[in-house]
């Protein structure tokens, strides 16, 4: 899977959003977690933009495929091979 943030969006930040999604999903509040998804799909291009979508939705009816897809999908947020650019946007993101 290949996605592009766009370059307004810093590495702290996803990450700082991921961290949070991370305590969400471990405390089982899954509104957090989906109001996390909500964000950084903002952040995100296709195709990680519509699996964000779906893990907001899938927080409102099935927690436990929300939670393994929320696992999936901060892999490859988190992936150490993603490479930045010099403002501090992420290139690319291989899942």
């Amino acid at each position: 899977m290949e996605a592009l943030i766009c370059t307004h969006a810093r590495p702290r930040v996803v990450g700082e959003l991921c961290i949070g999604g991370d305590w969400a999903q471990a405390h089982g509040d899954f509104g957090a977690l989906r109001h996390i998804a909500q964000q950084l799909a903002g952040s995100v291009h296709e195709p990680v933009r519509g699996d964000l979508v779906k893990l907001a939705d899938l927080c409102l009816c099935d927690l436990e495929r929300a939670g393994a897809l929320w696992d999936r999908l901060k892999a490859s947020l988190r992936d150490p091979d993603r490479q930045w650019t010099a403002d501090g946007g992420l290139v690319g993101v291989r899942d």
